[in-house]
């Protein structure tokens, strides 16, 4: 019976065990935080979107999420500007994207202090910002169902940002908790 030792291991599989265990430690982290999100697998997908993600531990990934969330809600905010320049004369809708576009204003600066409050290990002011902030973007989604009722186009971008914030929320109750 052969057995492998491991100085006749070649080196490129010593590196791909040393690659392979480092990102499955990265990913049970995302893993962990994921499973309790409404669409865990946006959540994956976001959380290691970030070329930092392999490499972070909880706080990290509080850092890439904050992060990830001010780059999506800047890109809403400019995609509900184009939207609303390039909308039918609707006032309606004109009003429901200027609605919008003050609560993605308004979320941006909550992950600002999300950011803020995990800098300073202030994780349950943390985890209220970021739910704030995402409660934000839902409310974006509710302004078009108010009388008269519009269909939302932004329906797929306020989830997708409610989704992160929750992953931000996970994040804090973990570093509360001792995660």
């Amino acid at each position: 019976m052969a057995t492998i030792t491991l100085g006749y291991m070649p080196l490129f599989v010593l590196l791909y065990l040393l690659i392979f265990i480092q990102s499955s430690s990265s990913n049970d982290l995302v893993d962990k935080v994921c499973v309790y999100n409404d669409d865990p697998t946006y959540c994956t997908a976001i959380l290691n979107s970030d070329g930092r993600t392999p490499n972070a531990d909880l706080t990290g990934l509080g850092e890439i999420s904050i992060d990830l969330g001010l780059v999506l809600a800047t890109n809403i905010s400019n995609e509900i500007i184009w939207k609303n320049n390039s909308a039918t004369n609707d006032p309606r809708l004109t009003q429901c994207f200027n609605t919008c576009f003050n609560w993605y204003d308004t979320a941006k600066d909550s992950l600002v202090n999300a950011s803020d409050a995990l800098s300073s290990k202030a994780y349950y002011n943390m985890q209220d910002y970021a739910g704030s902030a995402g409660q934000f973007g839902l409310w974006c989604e509710e302004a078009f169902k108010q009388p008269p009722p519009r269909q939302s186009p932004l329906t797929t971008e306020n989830n997708n940002f409610y989704h992160l914030t929750q992953a931000m929320v996970v994040i804090s109750n973990s570093l509360i908790r001792g995660f």
